[in-house]
């Protein structure tokens, strides 16, 4: 969700892949709000092309 949000967003307000993106700025295309992480991490965002990250080490990832 936090990915198509960011890419919706990026479309509205024509963005590039390299522009930078923040979690403000993709909250209100994201169904419910910014998410939060089941294992305690935050999920964070930093460019259009760049997949969504977790803060939460040890092998937790997002599924690409």
């Amino acid at each position: 969700q936090i990915d198509g949000g960011k890419d919706q967003w990026a479309i509205e307000n024509n963005k590039v892949d390299t522009d930078t993106v923040t979690s403000a700025n993709v909250a209100d295309y994201v169904k419910g709000g910014w998410p939060d992480c089941p294992a305690a991490g935050t999920y964070g965002v930093t460019t259009v092309v760049n997949n969504p990250t977790c803060s939460r080490s040890g092998g937790h990832t997002l599924p690409n």
